[in-house]
């Protein structure tokens, strides 16, 4: 009776840590790429968001006769129903931390902050951009 191996059946343990090794750097890498993915898409959100508070303080400010000294806030557009609810939020900043301001010059322009305690910021649209 003759033994004959097997030869050619199954991976080596080498073979299997390889695979394992490159699958893992795959993922790493593709991990990295999601999280940039999402950064730039809360960014724009974010962007459009402070493009629709704008867009809307003007209207406001066009179609209401506001007050010597009054102050336009996200607060009083929701409230006289120029904004729907709930309060727009920035999607970066999870919870309370992050929302907006708007802030009027003297000379009449309006600016539109995102604004996060403790963290880094959007920026600030003008409607220039």
């Amino acid at each position: 009776m003759s033994k004959t191996r097997m030869s050619g059946r199954g991976f080596t343990l080498v073979e299997l840590m390889v695979a394992i090794a490159i699958i893992g750097l795959l993922t790493g890498i593709a991990a990295f790429g999601y999280s940039n993915i999402r950064k730039r898409v809360a960014t724009k959100a974010c962007m459009m968001n402070m493009r629709k508070i704008f867009e809307t303080a003007q209207w406001y400010r066009s179609a209401e006769e506001i007050e010597e000294g009054e102050n336009l806030m996200v607060r009083r557009l929701i409230e006289r129903g120029y904004l729907k609810k709930p309060r727009p939020r920035c999607k970066y900043h999870r919870g309370t931390q992050g929302f907006y301001a708007i802030e009027e010059k003297a000379d009449g322009r309006i600016f539109v902050k995102c604004v996060n305690i403790g963290g880094p910021s959007h920026g600030t649209f003008t409607g220039e951009e």
